[in-house]
């Protein structure tokens, strides 16, 4: 599946150039507390705000898919202050049964836009989330992104 998920990545940075515009971002997502999740991060940049859409593996069992709308905040030298919130749903082996999750996310995070129109970005954010469905349970996780920016 995560081999998928690189063929898949890289098809995308092919075609998206030419699909569309600017200021879009994707790129690769590393977290989750014990290190263990992968991640899909496409996200729209539109003047202060972006929608940023993250599909993510968490090991071999389980997988989720996030959405989140974007304020951000000008710092200074190619850095960007934002947070958002959005939703997630995801799907994940327990036993020998599968369950499905619905959470309401947020995150909160610091992007770097490298200089001298290297077109990628860095980004370090924390994203909480607060799972509706099956149990209700409060978590979040820290994340490091690199994207090709275009």
């Amino acid at each position: 599946m995560k081999k998928l998920l690189v063929v898949l990545a890289f098809a995308m940075l092919a075609v998206l150039p030419n699909a569309f515009s600017q200021n879009w971002g994707i790129g690769a997502r590393f977290g989750y507390w014990d290190g263990t999740a992968f991640s899909l991060d496409v996200k729209k940049y539109n003047g202060g705000n972006a929608l940023e859409f993250i599909g993510t593996f968490y090991g071999d069992d389980a997988f989720e898919v996030a959405g989140l709308y974007e304020w951000n905040k000008e710092l200074g030298s190619g850095f960007q202050f934002y947070y958002g919130f959005g939703a997630s749903v995801g799907m994940w082996e327990s036993g020998n049964d599968t369950d499905f999750g619905l959470g309401i996310d947020g995150v909160l995070g610091v992007e770097w836009f490298l200089p001298n129109n290297i077109p990628f970005s860095l980004a370090l954010d924390w994203m909480p989330q607060f799972r509706l469905i099956p149990d209700t349970d409060f978590w979040g996780n820290f994340s490091f992104t690199i994207k090709y920016v275009f």
